[in-house]
Parts: structure tokens; sequence; C-alpha cells
């Protein structure tokens, strides 16, 4: 959502008041257009971006796992905190139930898990809250 002139969006042209929950289709595109217009239009354009690909490639990772987790919330409608990502990732993307042996950042001692709960930990919680 965003507040602009101080009308609130769910999406791209689509403003929270002007949302008709009776109304499928027009449910269906306005999160099609929040999806596009708030996710995947601006990962494609940092994507493309070479002038700061760090940088880029940083906003991309907190784009996808934003995008993840919403897309998870919609589909359990789950508020929980933790592994939503993870479970989200491991029912619709086989290769993050693969296992990877990574390092424990407490003591150091490798640990095996699967990559999708690499990637909750590591780029949802390591980027989004240790930058």
């Amino acid at each position: 959502m965003a507040l602009i002139d101080g009308q609130l969006y769910f999406a791209p042209g689509v403003l929270m008041r002007d949302l008709r929950f009776d109304d499928h289709a027009f449910l269906l595109s306005a999160f099609e257009r929040r999806t596009k217009g708030l996710f995947l239009t601006p990962i494609r354009t940092l994507e493309q971006s070479t002038d700061a690909q760090e940088g880029a490639l940083f906003g991309a990772a907190l784009l996808v796992a934003a995008l993840i987790e919403s897309l998870a919330r919609v589909e359990t409608g789950s508020t929980a905190q933790g592994t939503l990502i993870k479970q989200w990732l491991e029912t619709h993307i086989r290769p993050f139930r693969d296992t990877v042996v990574v390092n424990s950042g407490r003591t150091g001692a490798p640990e095996t898990r699967s990559a999708a709960d690499v990637f909750e930990y590591r780029f949802r919680n390591g980027l989004a809250h240790n930058g």
C-alpha cells in the first residue's frame, strides 16, 4: 500500500476505497497490478541496473523476500511470524527443499538446513534487519 497525495492505494491505479470484495475478477486484477507494480517491475528494473549493481541486488533480494512473504500470507491467511517464507518456498519451489550445509552464525559449526530456511534466515531476516 502507498499513501500518495492523501490517498491510500492498494496497487498502482487502485485506491483502497475502490476495492470491491464481492467482485472476484476485479480483486484478481487488483492483486495482479499490486504484484507487478510493487514487486515484479521494480525487481526487473533493479536487475537491469548496472551502475549500482551491488545495491540493486540488495534491493532486489529484499523485494523478492517481501513478494514471497506477501504471496504466502495471501495464500494461507496466516499472520504468523518466523517460517512463513520457508514453508512457502518448500511447498512451491522444489529446489528450495534441498539441503545445504552452512556455518552457524553463533558457533561457526556446520549445520544442515533446507535452502528455503537459509533464504528466509539470511535474506529475509538478515538483509531486512541487519542490512
